[in-house]
């Protein structure tokens, strides 16, 4: 199974291991993925229940901004690659940017260090908002 990314880098869909969180709302899986370029990736899967939506990483009107941040021994990786924001009608709110389904947030790492740790934050929103953070950590 071949999966493009924004960078258009190819990456294959073998995860080497995983780690997961699930709440009613949202499913949150954390796995490396050996890259066809030779590298390696760090993906957190995001799997929101129907119905229910969470924010983009921007900041907002409405919302506060689903956060993800990687880090390899410590040290934070690059931003991740997230893919395009959706728009939800929030009333009379307005609108806001943000996603529903499934979703993969990406970061290349280095798999010499055998781990990798993902630091996530969300406000998931369907009939009322309910805020969620997590820790998710892997070893290789």
């Amino acid at each position: 199974c071949l999966l493009a990314i924004i960078t258009l880098a190819l990456i294959s869909c073998q995860t080497q291991s995983m780690s997961k969180k699930s709440t009613p709302e949202l499913i949150l899986r954390l796995s490396v993925q050996d890259s066809l370029s030779g590298g390696s990736l760090a993906n957190v899967e995001f799997e929101i229940s129907p119905g229910w939506h969470i924010y983009g990483p921007q900041l907002q009107k409405n919302g506060r901004p689903t956060s993800l941040t990687f880090s390899q021994a410590g040290k934070p990786l690059a931003p991740p690659l997230w893919p395009e924001v959706s728009s939800f009608d929030e009333g009379k709110s307005g609108s806001s940017l943000g996603y529903s389904g499934r979703i993969n947030v990406r970061a290349p790492i280095d798999p010499s260090l055998n781990e990798v740790q993902a630091s996530i934050s969300w406000v998931a929103c369907a009939h009322i908002c309910v805020p969620g953070e997590t820790v998710l950590k892997l070893t290789f």
